[in-house]
């Protein structure tokens, strides 16, 4: 994908947090110049995932199959062995009108959780958006 592409993207969905009045947190209106920035600060955040994701899902056709996330919070399986912390993740997603978002599934992620011991209670926010364009 272009960076114009994956820009234009994470903006509209910052255009619909806010016309929901879902409030991001700061370091989701920063620019790419204000992560690197902060780029020694933000290494935690970094390592936690936590941030914009756009993708095309390898399909090189992002108005057909997409999907435009934010990963606001993101459990660390570190901190859940240590008895400390959680391992859920908090995210806004957006799928514009046109676009599919294929099956998919990350057999990694699967592996490094043993479902039989943890308990999950998700929340899912969903906004329908329609546009003229």
């Amino acid at each position: 994908m272009k960076r114009s592409e994956i820009d234009g993207a994470i903006d509209r969905a910052r255009d619909l947090a806010a016309a929901h009045r879902f409030a991001l947190p700061p370091f989701a209106t920063w620019g790419r110049a204000e992560w690197l920035r902060r780029l020694d600060e933000m290494a935690p955040t970094l390592r936690r995932g936590i941030g914009w994701d756009v993708t095309d899902f390898g399909r090189g056709d992002f108005a057909r199959f997409g999907l435009t996330l934010c990963t606001l919070r993101n459990g660390s399986l570190v901190e859940r062995d240590a008895g400390v912390g959680e391992t859920f993740a908090e995210k806004l997603m957006m799928v514009e009108v046109g676009q599919e978002t294929p099956f998919h599934l990350r057999f990694k992620t699967i592996r490094q959780y043993n479902l039989k011991n943890i308990s999950f209670f998700n929340v899912f926010f969903c906004f329908v958006y329609h546009s003229a364009k």
